[in-house]
């Protein structure tokens, strides 16, 4: 190191001005600040933070669903969408043709539902996945639909009208924003709960699996899916309001 630079780094160590502390001291805050944001970026609040904003989507997406009975002239759930579609056609319900929908296990139909694509996007950066059976299509004109003919695995709950499925941080089966799928792996427990599409590799659409979680690292039992079940009681008051008594 040049004389005149360690004369004048000497001299800064030895301020009595409290120059070089106050220096020293930002430096140690600014540290601080960047670890503490690299911790939330990736620890336990982040997935906490991730857990909660997945779960006000889901909700959100629910109530949409049930003024979407309401206002539908036969009364029908609405059927998903096909994740694959681009551009301004995306996102709308097909309609049931004979009493079924196209697809089982789409997206949300966001437009049909009048939300906003980010409203259907869950923490992730993922397109929530809407699982329906057509035998519970006609949710409030028939009482074979109900109270349920939606098989869950995996929970208290043997059986839905339908359900919402977040796919979790490793995303698999669900659509992104640019119509693409993510992969599932064939023996993958959650390949139950994939959308419908070129990447799925189990499109069973008269089930799916709730739980349980499992973070252990094996790929073939891995799954971090959240499920919002629709049960029927959640129609309950809604079909009669519709009807009457």
């Amino acid at each position: 190191m040049p004389a005149m630079f360690r004369s004048e780094l000497s001299a800064f160590w030895h301020d009595d001005s409290g120059v070089a502390g106050f220096v020293i001291a930002t430096l140690f805050a600014l540290a601080a600040v960047v670890v503490a944001v690299m911790l939330l970026g990736s620890g336990p609040e982040r997935d906490l933070g991730s857990t909660r904003a997945t779960a006000a989507s889901l909700s959100q997406i629910e109530d949409a669903v049930a003024v979407y009975v309401t206002q539908d002239a036969s009364q029908f759930l609405p059927c998903p969408a096909d994740g694959s579609i681009s551009g301004g056609a995306r996102g709308f319900a097909p309609a049931p043709v004979g009493g079924a929908c196209t697809i089982n296990a789409g997206i949300v139909p966001f437009r049909s539902l009048g939300l906003a694509e980010s409203d259907v996007t869950y923490a992730y950066g993922t397109m929530v996945t809407l699982v329906v059976d057509d035998l519970s299509l006609d949710v409030c004109n028939s009482t074979v639909g109900r109270p349920g003919n939606l098989t869950l695995f995996g929970g208290s709950q043997p059986n839905a009208l339908y359900a919402l499925i977040s796919h979790g941080e490793n995303r698999c089966g669900g659509y992104n924003s640019n119509s693409v799928q993510l992969a599932v792996v064939a023996t993958a427990v959650e390949a139950d709960n994939c959308a419908d599409g070129s990447a799925c590799t189990d499109p069973d659409t008269v089930s799916v699996t709730v739980g349980p979680h499992n973070d252990a690292g094996n790929e073939d039992l891995h799954f971090d899916d959240r499920v919002l079940p629709a049960d029927s009681s959640d129609f309950d008051g809604l079909c009669l309001s519709v009807h009457g008594p």
